[in-house]
C-alpha cells in the first residue's frame, strides 16, 4: 500500500472504538485491470450510499 494509505490506516486505527469495515479502492480494486476498473468506476454510487 501506498504511504498515504498506512498513515490513514495506523490514525483510523488508533481512534478505532469498535470494529469497522472500510472500502479502500487502492486494495479492493485491481488497479491494473482497466476492465475491472471501469466496471467498479460505475458501482461507486452504490458502494458509497449504502
Amino acid at each position: 500500500i501506498r504511504t498515504n494509505l498506512f498513515r490513514f490506516l495506523t490514525a483510523f486505527q488508533a481512534l478505532l472504538r469498535e470494529q469497522a469495515y472500510l472500502w479502500i479502492d487502492q486494495i479492493c480494486i485491481h488497479q491494473s485491470n482497466l476492465l475491472e476498473r471501469s466496471h467498479q468506476d460505475h458501482l461507486m454510487g452504490r458502494i458509497y450510499t449504502a
